[in-house]
């Protein structure tokens, strides 16, 4: 006797699998969702024999180190216009290596290989779903009952009813749905749900109804069944080729709403402004400012969702978008809004020459209007005056998660989903222990860098002694001290910041000993701060909350490392934190020295997050968190996971503080994934 398993596995053991089994006639037996792989064990031996036929919904075989499988590109290549794309698989995301589908094979002695028949023993495959739907249902794009961005209840309510319908039209006669008591149970489920969260528990289940389905017509032999790929290099199995086709977009138009309209690297880019008061709870008070964003889209899908990005920082401008980048894998699902955070970029900008016009006092009550709550103010009205109302979810990069979790507590019901990339703050950790916890993180990348390039290290010791001197001065006049030399560390907090270090010594010295002009230069330029002021003046205040005692955090903290003082050897380099002397040294900081003392000083906070809302939390959060990063502490990052409610974390030493920079094709899907 053989039996049909369908399988809707997760990629990790704290998400929903679906299980499904089909007796020997095709009827549905059995089916549920379980998390862990002995909860899994446990269904398939008490449902299949030795002879059985499995279809798996996730990768099975991924020998690939980087990129996506060809079997993926075919799929996307043919699916792609029904919406039906398939996400990329390979060995640098921990749960492809090796893959968990492929472990359970083992565990069990299915064979993999498409190339053996089924009846002589037990193979599984690995299938699709939704390629699979669009061939089985004759579908021109792919029913949308996944809980995504912009899909609310009820929306997601018809899809599902309507997949039901899809089912029980082709696949009542073999699977017998009709008389299945727990296929009703589940059409139950869907018409009563009052959460989004309560359908996602139904939807592995009906997916691995379907994988159990394809497993009975690959057992069956069905001449439909096609392999996109072979066993070496990975594969998926689909039933038949589409028959219809796929629904089209219609091309974007020039739309006068939007201030300005234009195509960059195929993007159409849409720019739009308003204008806010600076201080919400005194609009008087200073004069309104504008705020800037931009948002890009794929001219062939202008309808899909919305995504704000909420960038890094503080104080740094959305980025540029281009012809590469994470927004490139963003725009297969969503349209991207890059927003300019107040005062960065195209938004009404603060640099010295504004500050330096205001009273010490008034200049620091204005830049405290330039915090998290302020820029997710700004958001929601963008939202409301722009978009109409429209929900969105958001993706926030290192600072851009205090954003998020600030959002979170505020306007919750703006957001249908929440992606945090190297960015959960400790929700109740002041400045000082953060920079506790870091110091260390940063002096192991300092060891990193003697271990790697021992002789750059030799080669910053002889720089910093010919500094100490103190007659070398930067292209701008501001002199080049040794303790400003140590800020060029800042880089070792991303992954390739080691490196970029040691080739920017490569030609810092000349042939008589002096420093190059062109390193000279370069250092100007990495620790200027003429583009970004606001990174340096509120990088302890985006911290503050409630009461404190006042001072400069990371300066306080720099005093208990000895080995971090300019005069030691080897020189070491200090990391993401700012300090008194740099409003003296550094011509662009200058005139932010009197305010920032003042905020410094400052002594009572607004709270930026609620506890009680973030525990209650309904909006799905993904985050991903790096072990090694010098910049976000894992175990506070951790904390606050515990702390938010349908928070779901991904820890991984793969990546340092620009993880979404350099690997936003692998880490942004992932994230989608875990926030299903």
């Amino acid at each position: 006797m053989t039996t049909y398993l369908g399988i809707d596995l997760a990629w990790g053991v704290r998400a929903r699998t679906g299980l499904a089994v089909l007796d020997e006639t095709g009827r549905l037996v059995a089916s549920c969702s379980v998390r862990t792989d002995e909860e899994i064990a446990a269904f398939v031996e008490a449902a299949s024999p030795q002879d059985c036929v499995v279809a798996i919904d996730a990768p099975l075989v991924v020998p690939n180190l980087t990129g996506r499988r060809v079997c993926e590109a075919l799929v996307s290549r043919e699916f792609g216009p029904y919406d039906a794309g398939a996400y990329p698989a390979n060995r640098s995301n921990p749960h492809f290596d090796p893959p968990r589908a492929l472990s359970l094979a083992r565990r069990f002695g299915w064979e993999i290989d498409p190339a053996v028949q089924p009846g002589r023993g037990a193979v599984a495959i690995e299938v699709y779903p939704h390629p699979a739907m669009v061939t089985l249902f004759g579908l021109a794009t792919v029913l949308p009952y996944k809980a995504r961005a912009g899909r609310d209840l009820e929306s997601l309510r018809a899809a599902f009813l309507q997949l039901f319908a899809h089912l029980e039209r082709v696949c009542d006669a073999t699977l017998q749905l009709s008389t299945s008591t727990r296929w009703r149970e589940l059409r139950e489920s869907v018409r009563t749900a009052g959460r989004k969260s309560e359908l996602g528990v139904v939807e592995d289940e009906v997916d691995a109804i379907l994988c159990a389905y394809l497993a009975w017509l690959w057992g069956r032999r069905d001449p439909g069944m096609r392999v996109l790929g072979d066993v070496t290099t990975g594969y998926i199995v689909v039933p038949g080729h589409p028959t219809v086709p796929p629904a089209r977009a219609p091309r974007v138009r020039a739309s006068a709403a939007a201030a300005r309209e234009v195509v960059v690297s195929e993007m159409v880019v849409r720019e739009h402004r308003i204008t806010v008061p600076v201080d919400r709870a005194h609009p008087d008070r200073y004069p309104p400012i504008e705020v800037f964003a931009r948002e890009i889209l794929d001219p062939a899908r202008p309808d899909l969702p919305l995504l704000l990005f909420l960038q890094g920082g503080p104080g740094g401008q959305g980025p540029r978008p281009g012809p590469t980048g994470w927004w490139r894998t963003a725009l297969r699902t969503h349209r991207v809004v890059l927003l300019d955070q107040r005062g960065t970029g195209r938004s009404s900008r603060v640099d010295g020459r504004l500050v330096a016009g205001l009273m010490p006092q008034d200049a620091a009550d204005y830049l405290a209007c330039f915090r998290a709550d302020a820029i997710v103010a700004d958001a929601e009205d963008l939202r409301r005056t722009v978009y109409g109302g429209q929900q969105w979810s958001t993706l926030g990069q290192s600072y851009g998660g205090f954003v998020t979790l600030t959002y979170l507590s505020r306007h919750p019901q703006a957001l249908t989903a929440c992606y945090v990339t190297g960015g959960l703050p400790g929700l109740h950790a002041d400045a000082e222990e953060v920079y506790r916890r870091t110091y260390p993180r940063q002096l192991a990348r300092n060891a990193e860098l003697a271990a790697r390039h021992p002789q750059d290290v030799e080669l910053l010791g002889r720089i910093a002694d010919r500094l100490a001197v103190g007659d070398v001065v930067l292209p701008n006049g501001d002199p080049l001290t040794v303790r400003r030399l140590q800020l060029l560390g800042m880089s070792l907090g991303m992954s390739t910041g080691v490196d970029d270090l040691h080739w920017l010594l490569d030609t810092a010295v000349g042939p008589t000993g002096e420093p190059t002009d062109a390193f000279l230069a370069e250092v100007a330029t990495r620790t200027g701060f003429d583009a970004n002021p606001l990174y340096a003046v509120l990088q302890e205040v985006i911290y503050h909350q409630g009461a404190r005692a006042g001072g400069w955090a990371a300066d306080a903290e720099r005093a208990r490392w000895a080995e971090l003082g300019p005069g030691h050897r080897p020189l070491r380099l200090t990391g993401e934190g700012f300090f008194p002397w740099m409003f003296e040294e550094i011509r662009a900081l200058r005139p932010f020295a009197a305010a920032t003392e003042l905020l410094a000083a400052r002594t009572e906070w607004p709270e930026l997050y609620d506890t009680a809302r973030l525990a209650a939390n309904e909006v799905p959060v993904a985050a991903v968190q790096y072990t090694r990063d010098p910049y976000v502490d894992l175990d506070l990052a951790l904390g606050t996971a515990d702390a938010v409610g349908n928070l779901r974390v991904w820890v991984t030493d793969e990546h340092l503080h620009d993880g979404l920079r350099v690997a936003g094709d692998t880490i942004l899907p992932r994230l989608i994934e875990l926030a299903t």
